[in-house]
């Protein structure tokens, strides 16, 4: 298992041990084209697949990285399916999700195209990020998303879902603590912080 052309020594060995105890994510044989391949070889008769190609394609993101993110927002979007099959409102009208550290709308653009009947929140203090996120919603003709630029630690205005992607620091922990008030489920992905291996 391998996820770039020269990982760290460190990386290296973590890796051998999960390889060995047979460990292998999903996803590793889309990782190991992608380091051969280009964007443009790839494609998807879904919608959200589709749409995550669209919306991540205007970044020009390199082939590996791209299939990382696209599974990452996969993931995070089987999650969300799952979790209103369980919420009382389901996915309707009635159901909000907010996207904390959304930016420019990697994930809430993907999630707003497979659940229309949902109303997303992208939430970000990055006034340009939120307008091209605007932007890109009108582009694709996504009417339930809306942004709200806005302190992630002050957040308190209700809503049912909470998601954070690689949300950066303790921003994690504010998007975690603003589903607490809220009484909302949440889907995180904190970010790493930094390299690990400097921890002692």
């Amino acid at each position: 298992m391998r996820l770039g052309k020269a990982d760290p020594p460190h990386v290296e060995r973590v890796l051998s041990k999960i390889s060995g105890a047979g460990v292998i994510p999903w996803y590793s044989e889309i990782v190991a084209a992608a380091a051969t391949t280009t964007t443009s070889s790839s494609s998807s008769s879904s919608s959200s697949s589709s749409s995550a190609a669209r919306i991540l394609n205007e970044q020009h993101l390199p082939p590996l990285r791209l299939h990382r993110k696209r599974a990452q927002i996969d993931a995070i979007k089987t999650l969300l399916h799952t979790l209103l099959g369980f919420h009382p409102q389901g996915a309707s009208t009635t159901t909000t999700v907010v996207d904390f550290c959304g930016g420019s709308g990697h994930l809430s653009l993907v999630l707003a195209a497979v659940f229309p009947t949902c109303r997303f929140v992208v939430v970000d203090f990055n006034a340009r990020a939120l307008a091209i996120a605007r932007e890109r919603a009108a582009a694709l003709g996504l009417h339930n998303v809306e942004t709200d630029c806005a302190d992630v630690s002050a957040y308190d205005k209700p809503f049912h879902v909470g998601v954070a992607l690689h949300a950066c620091g303790s921003a994690t922990d504010f998007a975690l603590a603003a589903c607490q008030r809220a009484r909302a489920s949440f889907i995180v992905s904190p970010c790493c912080v930094g390299k690990i291996g400097k921890l002692t």
